[in-house]
């Protein structure tokens, strides 16, 4: 969402079993034309329902499996053409069909072009900013417990970017088994290593083996625990 002057905030599910989508919430739709859009400023990122404000979301997007959230890292506190970003997470619960928000961490940038990977082990949605806008952050949100200001969950350390200047659309994914986050980092065509033991440590490169596509911007990279295997894919290239 959040591009297009679209700034509509609500929520679509698609069935495997049926291949069918539907619309599970309509989302803010009372407002008037100034309530969205340029102008329209609301300093939690969310819309007077709780929903938030639709963000250029690309991978900070993730599933927690256990709370049956759907989990935003970032948001926009005014969309349009000065859209502001802001490091404020909401999650959607799939039970109830509800929005919560997340506590703000005020020193991180994550802006456009970022990425994120679900650690279910730590319960930590671990995220890396792009490059956009000065984009700065590498950082986990952990959407347990309830805050006495209304908000759920917290934030763990910030770090320093890992890919300064290289680190716009590229991909994330831990492997639970072996406890380490590959990355994709497509300018670099290489994969990296994070520890998330010891996120405050510097990426190191992985040495691969066998024939591999050149790693593309805008791929995506998930875990198959019945393969035990990272699953690489690019669109344009179908690879």
């Amino acid at each position: 969402g959040g591009h297009n002057n679209y700034f509509g905030s609500d929520v679509h599910a698609f069935d495997l079993a049926t291949r069918e989508w539907s619309r599970i919430s309509d989302g803010f739709v009372q407002g008037r034309p100034e309530h969205y859009g340029a102008g329209a400023f609301y300093p939690n990122a969310e819309y007077p329902d709780g929903s938030p404000l639709p963000p250029h979301t690309y991978g900070y997007v993730q599933y927690d499996a256990v709370g049956n959230d759907y989990l935003i890292l970032k948001g926009n506190s005014e969309l349009g053409p000065h859209v502001k970003a802001v490091a404020i997470p909401h999650m959607f619960n799939l039970d109830g069909r509800q929005w919560r928000r997340g506590p703000r961490q005020p020193a991180a940038i994550l802006n456009s072009g970022g990425f994120t990977t679900w650690d279910a082990s730590r319960r930590l949605l671990w995220g890396h900013s792009g490059d956009d806008g000065g984009g700065n952050a590498f950082l986990g949100f952990c959407p347990d417990g309830a805050n006495p200001d209304g908000t759920f969950g917290h934030w763990d350390s910030l770090h320093s970017s890992k890919f300064p200047g290289v680190a716009n659309h590229n991909a994330m994914q831990i492997d639970p088994l072996r406890d380490i986050v590959v990355v994709l980092v497509h300018a670099q065509d290489g994969l990296f290593a994070i520890n998330p033991a010891d996120p405050a440590a510097p990426a190191v490169p992985l040495r691969s083996s066998g024939t591999r596509p050149r790693i593309a911007e805008y791929a995506a990279l998930e875990y198959a625990p019945n393969l035990d295997r990272l699953i690489y894919y690019s669109a344009p290239h179908g690879a």
